[in-house]
């Protein structure tokens, strides 16, 4: 009993030293991160502060515009690290920019560091569902905004742009980025019923063969 005793103190002794060194070494590492104040987790930017920040548009960037610094916003598609250098791509809706970040006097090694192990995913999307009892019930999705990107695939689509002219323009009287859902009630309804079927639950159901009222 006694030789357990000393054993599990020598242990814990192991245990603080390791724990104190690997501290020590992560102070020395944070000590010379000259980049430290821009990475990492920032404070939430709420919407009625006003940051004096310019962000631009991933999808305005352009080669008129090497040599300047600019913000933009984006979700990371992927990332790659490489020794000192840090390949990454950022996608903001339905465009993207490939961006490298390496070693110098404005990026730390830690910082690179911290970029290369962004989580990532290329499958996501600014889109949800939600379900009920194993039935979707709601969806909801960023609306495209842009006047120009909504005619373009109209007319990829080979849509009539005259069709909806006024869904087009009202977005080029000020409208901003914006995101949504609707909710069925009808399968809501169905779903807290226990009906088979969502025509049950429709005062009005619509089939190929019935539209009106």
């Amino acid at each position: 009993e006694l030789s357990s005793g000393i054993n599990a103190e020598y242990g814990e002794a192991k245990k603080a030293e390791t724990q104190a060194r690997l501290k020590a070494e992560a102070e020395a590492r944070d000590a010379d991160d000259y980049s430290q104040d821009k990475y990492g987790k920032l404070p939430v930017c709420r919407s009625i502060e006003k940051t004096g920040r310019t962000w631009t548009e991933v999808e305005d960037l352009d080669t008129s515009m090497a040599g300047e610094e600019v913000l933009v916003r984006g979700r990371v598609h992927l990332s790659r690290v490489t020794g000192k250098q840090c390949f990454l791509k950022l996608r903001h809706r339905y465009f993207s920019v490939q961006v490298l970040y390496a070693v110098d006097e404005k990026i730390s090694k830690q910082m690179v560091k911290f970029i290369g192990a962004c989580p990532h995913d290329p499958l996501y999307s600014n889109s949800y569902d939600i379900f009920m009892r194993g039935e979707e019930i709601m969806s909801g999705a960023q609306r495209i905004h842009e006047p120009a990107l909504l005619e373009e695939r109209a007319k990829v689509h080979e849509i009539d742009l005259e069709t909806i002219r006024s869904y087009i323009d009202s977005f080029k009287f000020g409208s901003s980025p914006h995101a949504g859902g609707g909710v069925g009630g009808e399968r809501v309804l169905m779903l807290f019923l226990g009906l088979d079927n969502i025509r049950k639950s429709s005062m009005f159901p619509r089939d190929p063969k019935r539209l009106t009222p």
